[in-house]
């Protein structure tokens, strides 16, 4: 990967992959806000918790890759784009536009960088049949329609102060902090769906805190009608506390059916699991439901159900530190359906830095950015429905090698997943490094 920058003797090279989606043989990546390291333990802290940006031009990028046998194959990158053709940064947003606790920070020192109205900290990448590319981010809880040539179209926010943004329901902008949507997905019949990180803090933090569910939204770009369904997350288990379940990445497998990736990490304890979901029989919320309590206060799916409200259906699919992920990759964060059998995940690196002591000093980390992709057998078909998408000619390149209609031919490695109910073979996985 290119080098983004040298800071205090340390090289820092591009990574941060939060969403990936694959098409006609290609992968596209979208990388977050960049490099940045917490520095809120740091003198000049005083008690707030800014972030450290060692390189504030950043701006947040798509990746075009193919597989070429073990390796990924960077081709060529795309810059997100404002509505006037200028580059989106990664820099927070205003406190105005829903962001109030991130401040950016140029050195360890407290010299302040200004908000960026167009900042964003992407975190999925999704496509809709009419070539648009779509992404979130957890800045302000937005979703950005873009153009083929990733400019913005449209931002659908629940603060809306530009021109080109469409208001969302104000209860989406009162997430979890820095847990915003986290993947994206969009559907063969044009529909675009969102997942949030973690269950909202609604009506209030504590309550969020105790929450197993989350808000997903379904947006139809052709009317702009939403509705939110509901999504539960794991229990506690170990030493993982509620609060530390994560959504990683939604992808579509069909107009109903999706993958979800959830996963969490506590006191050298990981969990990474693949459920696939159903929203067929799940019940849209309304505001009548939610008048006197809203549902992160019924905090689990029996407590919905009692009430009337049923969350998405949900079976575990692939354990994946079953299937050879590897530990120090505590960050699964895309996924995508690759045919009716393979999907592949992939992990944000965080670029390779850390400040172990939250004190802005930044330290390599040796973590890379690795592609996992894991072919199901055969009568554990997901009943994939591709999207009919367009691709424009310049974005067209070679498939990648063993690669047929999407279904890597990998060598035979079986494993099996367990849970209460079932035992499931997965047959076929691969762990691909980007150089």
């Amino acid at each position: 990967m290119p080098v983004v920058g040298t800071h205090n003797g340390l090289i820092v090279k591009e990574g941060g992959v939060s969403g990936i989606v694959y098409q006609n043989g290609v992968f596209y990546l979208i990388s977050d806000r960049g490099p940045n390291a917490d520095v809120g333990a740091g003198t000049a802290a005083k008690g707030k918790s800014p972030l450290l940006f060692p390189f504030p031009k950043y701006a947040p990028k798509v990746w075009q890759a193919t597989l070429e046998g073990d390796k990924l194959q960077v081709l060529r990158n795309y810059s997100i784009k404002r509505p006037d053709n200028t580059t989106a940064s990664g820099l927070p947003l205003p406190p105005s536009a829903g962001n109030p606790e991130d401040m950016a920070w140029s050195d360890t020192l407290g010299t302040t960088i200004p908000y960026d109205t167009w900042g964003l900290d992407a975190e999925g990448l999704a496509r809709t049949p009419n070539g648009d590319w779509w992404i979130c981010e957890e800045y302000g809880t937005s979703i950005w329609q873009l153009d083929a040539q990733f400019r913005v179209k449209k931002r659908y926010t629940p603060y809306p102060s530009q021109p080109q943004d469409v208001a969302l329901d104000p209860l989406w902008g009162k997430r979890r902090s820095n847990r915003g949507f986290e993947g994206i997905t969009c559907t063969p019949n044009g529909k675009v769906y969102a997942l949030l990180q973690s269950p909202a803090n609604i009506p209030d933090e504590k309550t969020g805190q105790k929450s197993r569910l989350h808000r997903l939204l379904e947006l139809d770009p052709a009317t702009g009608l939403t509705r939110t369904f509901v999504y539960e997350h794991a229990e506690p288990q170990g030493n993982i506390r509620n609060q530390d379940w994560k959504i990683g990445d939604i992808s579509a497998i069909n107009n109903k059916e999706f993958l979800v990736l959830e996963h969490a990490e506590r006191k050298k304890e990981s969990v990474k699991n693949i459920y696939k979901i159903s929203i067929e029989s799940a019940t849209p919320l309304s505001a009548a439901m939610e008048f006197y309590t809203p549902i992160e206060a019924l905090i689990d799916a029996n407590t919905l159900i009692s009430k009337g409200i049923y969350p998405v259906e949900k079976k575990l699919l692939a354990d994946l530190t079953q299937l050879g992920w590897e530990q120090d990759h505590d960050k699964p964060e895309g996924l995508t359906v690759m045919s009716d059998s393979t999907f592949a995940v992939i992990n944000d690196n965080d670029f390779g830095i850390d400040a172990p002591k939250a004190d802005g000093n930044i330290v390599g980390t040796g973590k890379t950015t690795r592609l996992y992709v894991y072919t199901l057998p055969g009568d554990k078909r997901l009943g994939y429905k591709a999207p009919d998408a367009r691709t424009p000619a310049g974005m067209i390149s070679r498939s990648p090698k063993s690669i047929t209609t999407g279904s890597a031919l990998l060598p035979s490695l079986k494993y099996h997943l367990e849970n209460s109910i079932s035992r499931m073979p997965v047959s076929i996985w691969r762990q691909l490094r980007v150089r």
